[in-house]
């Protein structure tokens, strides 16, 4: 559609006007004496065949035992450090943690399990990955740009995020987006803004931008995005990349910030974003789970059948600039391809009404939801309810004042965000629960315990509901638990049977009739995350001989006769070693590998009139997975004939 001679000329006026802004600006702040315009800039080419790598044959490496992951994680570090500081794409790392990970991947390769067992349960093991700053990853910031969120920090993975990290993928950091993710840019007040790679003066889009950005600069081969106004197609197209927005519910949501409600629900899906295409189909497997069955990705697809359309642009408009000639190029380019090597006829269509298509889009951002309410506004009144700093203010660019005094947004913005920057909409979500705060699954000997904070901004008086799941099974509604009621706790015990199986809960406030959202915690396997001890210890004097018993703390589990099993029952390599110290200084070590009275532990050639302390050591665990015990005693003066035993001093805590 081609434009009239008015809108021409119309067209033609503005873009002198704007140069004419411009020239005034460059008088106001004048470029200091012998300074020129900073030539464009690329980061430099990545030089590591490594980083050239799709994740599949990534992968297939580290399975074949042909590269390290300490080797491959290194590698995309350092990668990291070298461009980051110019695209400013990763705005928090963690490196340390992903090398310990690489770590555990090296050592699960050297006991030798099968290709095929690895490639089964782990398609992604070893493969680096970066996440966007609006999911949750377990230790890193979680605030999707806003100021007021600065200080949140994921106490858990969304569930995209722990599929991948079950895969064996191994998260490097997250990155970048837009604030609220609602731009089609990644700049925001908190880290600022992301650069093209292929070009540091231009963006990269939004408001999966971040992602966009690492992958193109090689510092990730694949990454999480989520798109619901093409927040993943757009950085995708911007960076030279690939991206995919499935087919709604298909891939879960859970775990973003903001997060869609009521007819957004529809619109808003999380996605894969790679640097290879060949990577797209093996990320929405593993980020899908079961919900992959609905795409039938097993069946064949004869491309000959498929009816391709082609649409070069949507008439054009004096407020925005043609389509590139080099995009119509590469456009054609793929008409003919398709049509010389499948057979196939493109259809050329013009759909006339494409045009308004964001106008589309805005009117369903804004419309309401069965109950009246407005959600595309209500995360902004949410964060506005819980925090005394506003996030927008009528000084914003987009209002303006009126006669009267009174501040109303500009009559020309769309009305998504409109809606958006309208605080006077809060009011009428005054009194919605909100989700809670730091909710984790903890255990200690096999008890597990959820424990969450309630949110500053929920009604007073919310109660709450509680669920739980392992990997193999669905959400668990908890009626009640142990000495608790979920409608009035903020803690709950649970019961997990399964030591070596994978468990998530989740949590959600309820007031006045209505549900907030969802707040997952992290996994927790019971054999790998569950803090041993602290042990109990007795013990006998006679003469200058100590003989010394642990009593191992009880376990929920039951054994055949009904009586709770000690953790050394069920860790069944679980062994103490026993040190005595006089003073600060170590005197003897014994280990004490069983827990029975008739089997002590015995130290040798105590001294009289000294204290002591004997302090435990579970052998093989950290100091953060075990409470070791400690006991302090004074030897009596002379020989001591008959059995004495000092004052006792419990601790609970990891001693060295």
């Amino acid at each position: 559609m081609a434009l009239s001679r008015a809108e021409r000329c119309l067209a033609l006026l503005l873009r002198l006007l704007s140069r004419a802004c411009l020239a005034l600006l460059g008088l106001v702040a004048p470029a200091p004496p012998g300074a020129r315009p900073a030539p464009p800039r690329a980061v430099p080419p990545p030089r590591r065949p490594l980083l050239l790598l799709p994740a599949r044959q990534l992968a297939a490496r580290l399975r074949a035992r042909q590269v390290t992951c300490i080797e491959v994680v290194e590698t995309y570090v350092e990668r990291i450090k070298e461009v980051n500081p110019l695209i400013n794409a990763v705005v928090k790392d963690r490196f340390e943690e992903a090398l310990q990970e690489a770590r555990q991947v090296d050592k699960l390769l050297s006991e030798g399990a099968g290709d095929d067992y690895l490639e089964e349960k782990f398609p992604l093991l070893g493969v680096p990955i970066t996440v966007k700053e609006a999911f949750s990853l377990h230790g890193m910031p979680n605030t999707s740009g806003l100021v007021n969120r600065r200080n949140v920090i994921a106490t858990s993975d969304a569930t995209v995020v722990s599929r991948l990290k079950q895969a064996g993928a191994i998260p490097l950091g997250v990155t970048n987006c837009s604030e609220l993710c609602m731009w089609y840019e990644s700049s925001n007040r908190v880290y600022g803004r992301t650069n093209n790679p292929y070009d540091l003066q231009r963006i990269v889009g939004g408001s999966s931008g971040g992602e966009g950005g690492v992958l193109a600069a090689a510092c990730s081969v694949i990454g999480v995005g989520s798109d619901i106004g093409g927040s993943i197609r757009m950085p995708a197209f911007f960076n030279g990349v690939f991206g995919h927005k499935p087919t709604t519910g298909v891939v879960p949501n859970d775990g973003q910030f903001p997060n869609a409600r009521g007819v957004r629900t529809s619109f808003l899906c999380t996605g894969p974003m790679c640097r290879y295409a060949e990577d797209l189909e093996l990320m929405l497997r593993v980020m899908a789970g079961p919900g992959v069955s609905r795409l039938k990705l097993n069946e064949k697809v004869l491309l000959e059948k498929i009816k391709f359309h082609c649409m070069d642009h949507d008439g054009g408009s004096i407020f925005v600039s043609p389509v590139d000639k080099e995009i119509l190029q590469a456009q054609k380019k793929v008409v003919e391809h398709l049509e010389s090597e499948l057979g196939v006829q493109v259809r050329r269509v013009a759909i006339h009404k494409m045009k308004y298509s964001f106008q589309i889009w805005s009117a369903m951002m804004s419309s309401k939801d069965s109950d009246g309410q407005v959600p595309a506004a209500r995360r902004v009144c949410e964060w506005q309810n819980s925090s005394s700093t506003p996030i927008l203010s009528p000084l914003h660019p987009a209002w303006q004042r009126r006669a009267g005094g009174r501040w109303t947004g500009c009559s020309g913005m769309s009305p998504a965000l409109t809606l958006l920057l309208s605080l006077a909409s809060c009011t009428l979500l005054r009194g919605m629960p909100l989700p809670p705060r730091d909710v984790r699954l903890e255990a200690q000997n096999f008890h597990v315990r959820l424990r969450w904070q309630p949110d500053p901004g929920s009604p007073s008086g919310a109660s709450y509901q509680v669920e739980w799941r392992r990997r193999t099974s669905r959400w668990t509604k908890v009626d009640t638990c142990w000495g608790n009621s979920t409608s009035s706790s903020w803690a709950c015990e649970l019961y997990f049977d399964k030591i070596h199986d994978i468990y998530w809960a989740r949590v959600r406030a309820v007031a006045g009739g209505k549900l907030s959202e969802w707040a997952y915690s992290s996994e927790l396997q019971l054999y790998r995350d569950t803090i041993v001890g602290p042990p109990k210890l007795s013990w006998l004097l006679q003469g200058h001989i100590l003989n010394v018993n642990i009593i191992m703390p009880l376990t929920p589990y039951r054994s055949t006769n009904g009586s709770y099993k000690p953790v050394d029952q069920v860790l069944l390599k679980l062994w103490y070693w026993l040190n005595l110290y006089e003073g600060d200084v170590l005197v003897q070590q014994v280990p004490c590998k069983w827990s029975r009275e008739e089997a002590p532990c015995t130290f040798r050639y105590l001294k009289p009139s000294t204290q002591y302390c004997v302090r435990t050591a579970a052998a093989g665990m950290v100091g953060e997975q075990s409470q070791e015990a400690e006991q302090c005693m004074v030897t009596p003066a002379g020989r001591a004939g008959s059995p004495e035993q000092g004052p006792e001093c419990d601790h609970q805590g990891a001693h060295p």
